[in-house]
């Protein structure tokens, strides 16, 4: 979840917030990099607040997350940034703190590059019937345009989402989800936790986060047969997740594929045919072999890896001068 510059961006770009967190944690998906610890050092975070580094035993995006909760002791609400954002908005640690008096979780839009992120299926007639909903396809469906400033919807955005802690307790996060990260098909894992918060989530609507660049999920592989295949095989997961019948999962598989012809139309043909065979071979490994703990991460022992990355925890708060948490 941080490395390098992107990570010095964002802690100077907290830095100008209306409201500042009373802890940040870092995680540290290098597990101990020097380039990481430097750039927390000479942020000024450490003389500010109570400064947490993880360096995670594992580059696992939902592994990682689970690690700030399970640190999280003694406070009442956890807010994720993903390192690659930009926080143009002053007031957006504010706004999503503040929709936690409202609800269990909250989350915002993410403009891409410039532009908003969005999906032309968003815009079609049926929408208005899904209006912040979920769909079996894993879509996320934008609220009604109305005048409630917090509308309910069931999904989270993972680059920028806040959590009361009670909502989602370290036990919530399933380790299959951390399994299916490792094999390189860890899609939709925000959508994963939303199914696990346990209360309503709301959009914090008229508030955006920036990711610079225009360029597409970091989770999401470039090349289109592995991108169809982690997008197929994920949908699997996130059907067991809601515990659908196995009409459902055929339904989510083929809403999935007809949402993502959309964004494939704009892709070369070499790249079609690539997303078509693996979104096929994610399918059937969906129907033969579904991603569990079990079958794909068999040999790791995930509550081992959460005491080793904790235990090498260094508070780098002024105060503390470097020392280590105990785990």
């Amino acid at each position: 979840m941080a490395a390098g510059w992107m990570l010095r961006r964002l802690l100077s770009e907290l830095l100008r917030q209306s409201v500042t967190p009373d802890k940040l944690i870092v995680v540290d998906c290098e597990g101990g990099s020097s380039a990481v610890r430097r750039a927390l050092e000479e942020s000024g975070w450490p003389d500010r607040a109570e400064t947490l580094l993880i360096p995670a035993s594992r580059s696992n995006l939902p592994f990682q997350r689970w690690l700030a909760r399970r640190i999280v002791t003694d406070l009442d609400a956890l807010i994720f940034f993903d390192d690659d954002l930009l926080l143009p908005n002053a007031r957006t640690v504010e706004h999503l703190a503040g929709a936690l008096k409202r609800a269990a979780a909250a989350t915002c839009q993410i403009r891409m590059g410039g532009g908003t992120e969005e999906r032309f299926r968003w815009r079609l007639p049926l929408d208005r019937l899904r209006a912040g909903r979920l769909s079996t396809g894993g879509s996320r469906h934008m609220p009604r345009e109305d005048d409630d400033p917090l509308p309910r919807i069931e999904w989270l955005r993972g680059g920028a989402m806040a959590i009361r802690a009670g909502a989602l307790a370290p036990e919530r996060f399933p380790h299959d989800l951390f399994a299916l990260a490792e094999s390189g098909a860890g899609m939709g894992e925000e959508l994963a936790l939303a199914l696990r918060v346990r209360g309503p989530i709301v959009l914090v609507r008229g508030l955006e986060v920036e990711h610079p660049g225009g360029h597409g999920s970091n989770t999401l592989p470039a090349d289109g047969a592995r991108q169809g295949f982690a997008i197929a095989y994920s949908r699997r997961l996130l059907h067991d997740l809601r515990h659908g019948s196995p009409i459902a999962l055929g339904a989510a598989w083929l809403a999935g594929a007809s949402a993502a012809a959309v964004d494939c139309v704009r892709q070369g043909a070499a790249h079609r045919r690539g997303f078509l065979h693996g979104y096929m071979r994610g399918v059937i490994e969906g129907i033969l072999r579904p991603p569990t703990h079990a079958r794909l991460t068999p040999s790791i022992d995930w509550e081992q890896e959460a005491r080793i990355s904790i235990a090498g925890t260094l508070e780098l708060s002024k105060e503390a001068q470097c020392r280590r948490v105990s785990a």
